[in-house]
C-alpha cells in the first residue's frame, strides 16, 4: 500500500482516499464559540483592553489577556465541563450497569476532542497508540485524529496562502481536489508546481491562536487545585508552561521549516543516512504556509514490508540521538509523523513540535542508566537530583526510602516487555504511598521532561503495536553502547566504566561488555547500513554510510587483506585508533593484565609439574653449594648461579588473587564471546596461535596499519609497565625491576607510545620509583579526591602525585599537588 506523505507537522498524514472538500465539517474552535458574543464589547474597549499575544508563548500576556475577557473564559470552561461530563456520566452508567458499549462510546470520544479543538486533538493523538492502556476500540478512533480531524474551506486556505505569499510575489494554487489529510493546527494539499515538482502544502487553521491561548490559560488556573488536591509536589504550572511554549511554537511554520532542515542535516552529519525529513521549498515557505518535497510511502504502523522491525529500531535510534547527541528532540512522533519511504528509510515529519535538551541533562540521563544497569545504587539519588525528579538536599531521605529498590523493580519489569501493562501497579502505588505517608510526596516530574516522556511513550506504543512483548528499555541499548564507545567524554568515560567495571572498579564484567559489544554491532545493522532496496540510481542522501564489502577491502580471493563488514571496519578503527581513546586504553589495559596473568599461570604450572619440581631441587641443591663457600663466595662465584636466580624468580611470578579474578573473567568472555570471534575470523574452537594472530593482523586493510603498529606499541609499554610495578611491590623486587628497565630492546613507561589514558598511568609509576627513598603524606582532602577515582587508575594516580610532591621536593600531598600531578 502506497500513500503520499504530507510535509512535517502535527497536522498532515496520509490520504484515506476520503475527499475533504470545501463542505467538510470543520473543527471547533474554542475562540469562535465566543467571539460571536464577546466582539461587541471588545471593540467597546477598544482602547484598553489588551490585544491577542504573538510570538513565543508568554503565560503573563495570557493571563492578562483574557482577564479582560472573563466571558470568554467562563463560556469556554462551561462548555468544557458540560461536555465532558455528559460523556463522563454515560461511561460511570455503562460500567455499573455491565454494559459494554466501548465502540460507541469510542467514537464519542473522538467527536468530543474534536469538538473541544486543537488542545484536546492533541492529547487524543497522544493516547492513540498506546495498545497497553487503551483497548481496540477507542485506539481505532483517536487514531483516526491524526488525519481525519474535520477539514477547513478550501476557499479560505486558498486566501491564507495568496495573503502569505503575496509580499513574495509568488503563487501557489491549491487543488480543486481538496486537502489530503487534515490535523488539530492545519491541513495539507498535493500540488504540482510549475517545474512539475510535486510538493506538500501545510496551510494553518484560521483564528487557532486564540483557542489553544484560551486552553493553556484554563489549564494554568486549575494545575495549583489539582496539585493541592492530589498532594503533588511536581511544579504543575511549569509543566502547562512548557507544554504551552512548545505547543505555540508550532504555529510559526518557518521555525518548523529550521527545526526539519537541522535535523536533516544533524543525520547526515552521523552518517544515518536510513532516516530522512521532507525538505522544505523555503521561497514559499511563510509562518502559515510550509511547503516541502513530497515523499512517497506508507506509515510505518500500516507497512507489511519486512524491514518494519528494523525501522521501529531506526527510529528509536534516532530518538535517542536527538534526546543525548544533537539537543533537539522531536516530541510528537505519533505514527501519522513516521513513514516508511519507497526506497526503505524511515521518514519524520512534523517538526513543528521539539523541545532542546541541554548537554548538562543529557550525560546527567546517561549517567543515570549507567548507575541503574552497573547496580551503583549510592549514587542514584545524587542522579535523581541532577535530573530534577527530587529537591536538592534528599538524597539521604531517597537513600532512606529504598527508592532506589523501587526504581530497580519498575526498571526490570519494563525491562521484560509488554510496556506500562507489565508493571504492578498495586505494589508500585503500594510502595509510593508508604513513602508519602512518611516523608510527604517527595517526586516531581521536572518540566523539561514531559516532552522526553511524551516522546518515548509514543515510540513504545508503536513498538507494542507490532509486538505485544516489545521492551523499550532493552531496544535502547544498542544506542547507548554505540554512545559509550565512541564518546571520549570524561563523564561517558565514567559511565562505561561503571558498565563494563563491577563495583570496585578493578574487575571486568564480562556479561556487561559482551552485552554493548553485541548492542554496538545491533546499532549499526539497523541504522547505519543502506536499504536493501537501494539502488545506485538513489539520490546522494541515500547512498550507504559505510562503503560496501566491494569497495573496503578486496575479494575472499585475495590474501593481502580480510574481507570486513562496515561494523567490523568501525570496531577496528576505534581500538587501532592512532589518536587513541578510552576504549583502546581499556583494551590495552585488560590484555596487558591477561597477558601478564596468563605468563604467571603458565609459571606456577611449570613450577607444580615435574620438570618445575627438578628444577627446585636443583636449585636448592645449587644454593646451597654456594652458601657453603662461606666468605669466598664472592671470589670463587662472583656471578649467581642458574638455581639461585630461578629460586628469586619464583615469589616474584608467583600468582594472586588478582591474576586468579583476571582469568576467571578472561575464562567467561571466551565462553561468551569466543565463539562468535572464532566464526568471524575463520578459526576452530581452541585452535588460536600465534601465527593465525600474526597472519590476522598482517591481512588487516592498509588503512588500519599505522593504528595498529601504534597500539601495539602502547600495549607493549603497557605490558612493561605492569611487571615492572608488580616488581617493585615485592619485598625484593626492585633490583630486578631495575634489570627490566635497563633491557634496551624493551619499551619503557615514559615512551611517547602510551595512549592518553594511559600515559596518566604509566609515566608516574616510572617517575615514581626514581625517589622511593622520600616518603610524603597525603592530606584528607586529597585522599578524597583521590578515592574518586576509577579504581583502576587509583595506584597510578597516586604514584604520579607522589612523584610529583618528590620532584618539587615536598613532603606532603595536598589538592595543589594533585592537580598540578595531572
Amino acid at each position: 500500500m502506497t500513500s503520499g506523505l504530507r510535509l512535517p507537522s502535527s497536522q498532515h498524514q496520509p490520504s484515506t482516499g476520503r475527499r475533504l472538500g470545501r463542505r467538510a465539517p470543520r473543527l471547533a474552535s474554542c475562540s469562535r464559540a465566543s467571539s460571536a458574543k464577546t466582539s461587541a464589547p471588545a471593540s467597546a474597549k477598544k482602547t484598553s483592553a489588551p490585544a491577542l499575544p504573538t510570538g513565543d508563548y508568554d503565560p503573563d500576556l495570557s493571563a492578562a489577556y483574557f482577564a479582560a475577557r472573563p466571558l470568554t473564559v467562563v463560556r469556554r470552561l462551561a462548555f468544557l465541563v458540560s461536555r465532558a461530563s455528559t460523556f463522563g456520566v454515560g461511561l460511570a452508567l455503562d460500567r455499573r450497569l455491565g454494559i459494554d458499549a466501548s465502540a460507541s462510546r469510542a467514537a464519542e470520544l473522538r467527536v468530543l476532542l474534536t469538538e473541544l479543538g486543537p488542545t484536546a486533538v492533541k492529547i487524543g493523538q497522544a493516547l492513540s497508540i498506546r495498545v497497553d492502556l487503551l483497548t481496540p476500540p477507542y485506539l481505532e478512533e483517536l487514531q483516526k485524529l491524526q488525519d481525519q480531524v474535520p477539514a477547513f474551506g478550501d476557499d479560505v486556505a486558498q486566501s491564507i496562502v495568496d495573503s502569505e505569499l503575496a509580499a513574495s510575489g509568488s503563487s501557489l494554487q491549491l487543488p480543486a481536489s481538496g486537502p489530503v489529510a487534515a490535523a488539530s493546527l492545519g491541513q495539507v494539499y498535493k500540488v504540482t508546481l510549475d517545474d512539475n515538482r510535486q510538493v506538500a502544502v501545510k496551510v494553518q487553521r484560521p483564528e487557532v491562536r486564540e483557542g489553544i491561548l484560551l486552553d493553556l490559560h484554563l489549564l494554568r488556573l486549575a494545575a495549583p487545585i489539582i496539585k493541592s488536591s492530589q498532594n503533588l509536589n511536581s511544579d504543575l504550572e511549569a509543566l502547562v508552561d512548557e507544554w504551552g511554549f512548545r505547543f505555540v511554537s508550532e504555529l510559526d511554520y518557518l521555525q518548523e521549516a529550521k527545526n526539519g532542515t537541522e535535523f536533516q542535516a544533524a543525520m547526515r552529519a552521523r552518517a544515518l543516512l536510513n532516516i530522512t525529513t521532507p525538505t522544505v521549498v523555503d521561497n514559499l515557505t511563510t509562518s502559515k504556509v510550509l511547503v516541502t518535497e513530497w515523499i512517497e510511502g506508507v506509515r510505518l504502523e500500516e507497512s507489511d514490508a519486512d524491514d518494519v522491525s528494523r525501522l521501529c529500531g531506526v527510529a528509536l535510534n534516532a530518538y535517542l540521538t536527538m534526546l543525548l547527541d544533537t539537543g533537539t528532540l522531536h516530541a510528537d512522533p505519533h505514527p501519522g509523523n513516521l513513514l516508511r519511504t519507497n526506497d526503505g528509510r524511515l521518514c519524520i515529519l512534523d517538526w513543528g513540535l521539539v523541545t532542546p535538551v541541554s548537554e548538562e541533562r543529557q550525560y546527567a540521563l546517561i549517567e543515570y542508566i549507567a548507575h541503574l544497569v552497573s547496580e551503583d545504587y549510592s549514587s542514584i539519588p545524587s542522579d535523581l537530583v541532577a535530573l530534577g525528579f527530587v529537591p536538592p538536599g534528599s538524597e539521604r531521605v531517597v537513600e532512606e526510602l529504598g527508592v532506589v529498590r523501587v526504581l530497580s523493580a519498575v526498571l526490570a519489569q519494563l525491562s521484560a516487555g509488554g510496556g506500562a501493562a507489565s508493571i504492578n501497579f498495586d505494589a508500585l502505588i503500594g510502595e509510593l504511598s508508604a513513602m508519602t505517608s512518611t516523608y510527604g510526596n517527595l517526586f516531581q516530574i521536572p518540566p523539561y521532561f514531559a516532552y522526553i516522556l511524551r516522546s518515548f511513550a509514543v515510540l513504545e506504543g508503536i513498538g507494542l503495536q507490532a509486538d505485544p512483548s516489545y521492551a523499550i528499555v532493552q531496544e535502547c541499548y544498542p544506542y547507548l553502547a554505540r554512545r559509550l564507545f565512541t564518546d571520549d567524554s570524561p563523564r561517558a568515560q565514567a559511565a562505561l566504566s561503571k558498565m563494563i567495571y563491577d563495583t570496585s572498579g578493578e574487575q571486568l564484567n564480562a556479561r556487561r561488555l559482551v552485552r554493548l559489544g553485541r548492542a554496538f554491532q545491533d546499532y549499526n545493522a539497523s541504522t547505519m547500513r543502506a536499504p536493501p532496496s537501494q539502488t545506485s540510481t538513489d539520490s546522494p542522501r541515500s547512498t550507504a554510510t559505510v562503503p560496501a564489502a566491494s569497495e573496503t577491502s578486496p575479494s575472499p580471493a585475495s590474501s593481502s587483506s580480510l574481507s570486513i563488514d562496515p561494523t567490523q571496519r568501525e570496531v577496528l578503527m576505534i581500538i587501532f585508533s592512532e589518536k587513541g581513546n578510552y576504549l583502546q586504553s581499556v583494551v590495552i589495559r585488560e590484555t596487558a593484565r591477561a597477558i601478564d596473568a596468563l605468563s604467571r599461570d603458565a609459571f606456577m604450572r611449570f613450577v607444580q609439574s615435574t620438570g618445575g619440581r627438578l628444577a627446585l631441587e636443583a636449585a636448592s641443591r645449587q644454593r646451597a653449594a654456594a652458601a657453603a663457600l662461606g666468605p669466598l663466595r664472592p671470589v670463587l662465584l662472583p656471578l649467581p648461579l642458574p638455581g639461585e636466580i630461578f629460586q628469586s624468580v619464583q615469589p616474584l611470578a608467583s600468582k594472586d588473587a588478582e591474576d586468579d579474578a583476571v582469568l576467571a573473567t578472561l575464562a567467561e568472555l571466551t565462553n561468551l564471546a569466543g565463539p562468535t570471534i572464532e566464526k568471524e575470523l575463520g578459526l576452530s574452537r581452541g585452535q588460536v596461535t600465534p601465527r593465525q594472530v600474526s597472519t590476522f593482523f598482517s591481512a588487516l586493510p592498509p588503512e588500519l596499519t599505522p593504528g595498529v603498529r601504534v597500539t601495539l606499541q602502547r600495549l607493549s609499554t603497557a605490558i612493561v609497565e605492569r611487571v615492572v610495578a608488580r616488581l617493585r611491590n615485592q619485598p625484593a623486587g626492585n633490583t630486578l625491576a631495575d634489570a627490566v628497565l635497563s633491557l634496551p630492546f624493551l619499551p619503557k613507561p615514559s615512551s611517547t607510545a602510551a595512549t592518553p589514558a594511559l600515559q596518566s598511568t604509566a609515566v608516574p609509576a616510572f617517575a615514581a620509583s626514581q625517589a622511593k627513598d622520600v616518603v610524603v603524606t597525603w592530606t584528607d582532602e586529597a585522599q578524597r579526591e583521590l578515592n574518586r577515582a576509577p579504581g583502576f587508575v587509583r595506584a597510578a594516580a597516586r604514584n604520579k602525585a607522589e612523584a610529583y610532591a618528590k620532584e618539587q621536593g615536598l613532603s606532603t600531598v595536598d589538592m595543589n599537588v594533585v592537580r598540578a600531578s595531572r
